[in-house]
C-alpha cells in the first residue's frame, strides 16, 4: 500500500544544492484524490508529484520519533555520481566516490533535514517525516505561527553543515601533515586516499551550505529566508512573493547555462546540476502562476502570512499632535 505523508507542512532539501519549500495544503494520495480546480489545479500536480514520491519509498528507521523513508532511486544517483567522480582519476577513485556520493552525502542531507525537524520542534512545531529521494530530501513539519520562526526553521538546515566542516578540515590536517588542500591522490591506499576523502568531504558540506542559505532563490533555503524577512517587513504575500520571483528567476537562469557549459566541457556531474535547476525553475514558475491568478495566499510558502501578520505586533502609529505640533514649527520657520 501506498504509504500517507502527512497533512502539514513541506520542507525540501535538494541533494546538489539543497533547498527547502513548504506546503500546508494536504498532499494527496491515490486515495484522496487531487485537490480542487482553478487555480489549484497547478499546486495538484505538485501534491500528486511529492504523494508519488512516497509511492516509490520504502521505510529505513526512525531518528527521535522522526520516519526516515528512502526513494528507490537513491542508490542508483549514488552510484551514477561516483562513477562520474572516478572517471576524472581514470577509475582509481570510484571507492572513495562512492563513499563521498553515498554515505557521506546521504548523512549530510539526513542531518539537514532532521535540524529543519529539531527546530521547527523548538518552535513549537511539529515533525513526522523525511523522505530522502534523487534531488535530496524532503521533511514534513507544521504548525509554525510566525515568519519569525519559520525563518529560524530555514537557517536550522544549513547552519548544521559548519560544524561538519571543521570536522572533515581537522581530519584532513590530520592526515595531510598539517594540510587542508586536494593534492592526494585518491587510488592510493594510504594517507592519500584518507586526505582526499576527507578534503572533499570537507567542501561537500561548504556547496550545501552556501548553496543553501547564501543563494536568495525560491525555493531553497535562501529564498525562504528571503520570503519570511519580507513578511517579517510587512511585505503583503503578493508583493514578497513578486520580489522573490524578480530574485529566483535570473538566479535559475545561470544555473541552467552554468550547467550546460560544464556539460560541454565533460563534466558528467553537470547532468544532476541541470536537472536541479530546471526543478527549482518549475518551482518558481508555480508561485508566478499564483501570483498571477492572484491566488498566491494559497501558495505553499505564503499560505499563512495573513496569520503571521496577525501575530506580529502592531507598527508604531505617530501622535497626531506631537505630528501637528512640528508641522506648525517648521511653517513657522
Amino acid at each position: 500500500n501506498q504509504p500517507e505523508p502527512p497533512t502539514n507542512r513541506l520542507t525540501q532539501v535538494v541533494m546538489s544544492g539543497v533547498q527547502t519549500t513548504e506546503k500546508n495544503a494536504e498532499i494527496p494520495t491515490a486515495e484522496s484524490g487531487h485537490g480542487q480546480g482553478g487555480a489549484g489545479d497547478f499546486s495538484s500536480l505538485e501534491q500528486e508529484y511529492t504523494s508519488n514520491q512516497f509511492g516509490w519509498s520504502f521505510p529505513l528507521c526512525t531518528v527521535t520519533g522522526i520516519t526516515i523513508r528512502a526513494h528507490w532511486l537513491l542508490p542508483l544517483v549514488m552510484i551514477f555520481s561516483a562513477f562520474v567522480g572516478a572517471g576524472k582519476d581514470g577509475g582509481s577513485g570510484f571507492g572513495a566516490e562512492l563513499l563521498l556520493y553515498g554515505p557521506i552525502l546521504f548523512c549530510a542531507v539526513l542531518v539537514h533535514e532532521l535540524c529543519h525537524c529539531w527546530a521547527a520542534r523548538k518552535c513549537g512545531g511539529s515533525a513526522e517525516q523525511i523522505l530522502l529521494w534523487p534531488l535530496g530530501g524532503l521533511a514534513f513539519i507544521g504548525n509554525l505561527d510566525s515568519a519569525s520562526k519559520d525563518l529560524k526553521v530555514a537557517v536550522a538546515g544549513p547552519l548544521s553543515h559548519i560544524p561538519q566542516i571543521f570536522l572533515f578540515m581537522i581530519l584532513t590536517a590530520i592526515v595531510n601533515s598539517g594540510k587542508v588542500t586536494a593534492d592526494s591522490v585518491p587510488g592510493k591506499p594510504s594517507n592519500g586516499f584518507w586526505g582526499f576523502l576527507f578534503y572533499h568531504a570537507m567542501m561537500i558540506h561548504v556547496s550545501l551550505f552556501a548553496f543553501n542559505l547564501l543563494l536568495p532563490c525560491y525555493p531553497l533555503d535562501g529564498g525562504r529566508v528571503l520570503a519570511d524577512a519580507l513578511l517579517m517587513a510587512r511585505f503583503s504575500a503578493e508583493k514578497a512573493a513578486k520580489i522573490v520571483v524578480a530574485i529566483s528567476v535570473p538566479i535559475g537562469v545561470v544555473l541552467i547555462v552554468s550547467g550546460f557549459l560544464l556539460l560541454a566541457e565533460g563534466n558528467g556531474a553537470a547532468v544532476l546540476t541541470i536537472v536541479v535547476a530546471l526543478w527549482l525553475c518549475w518551482q518558481i514558475k508555480a508561485l508566478w502562476v499564483m501570483i498571477s491568478s492572484d491566488t498566491v495566499s494559497q501558495h505553499p510558502l505564503f499560505a499563512n502570512a495573513k496569520e503571521w501578520e496577525a501575530a506580529a505586533p502592531p507598527a508604531p502609529v505617530q501622535d497626531p499632535a506631537a505630528h501637528s505640533g512640528a508641522d506648525a514649527a517648521v511653517a513657522a520657520v
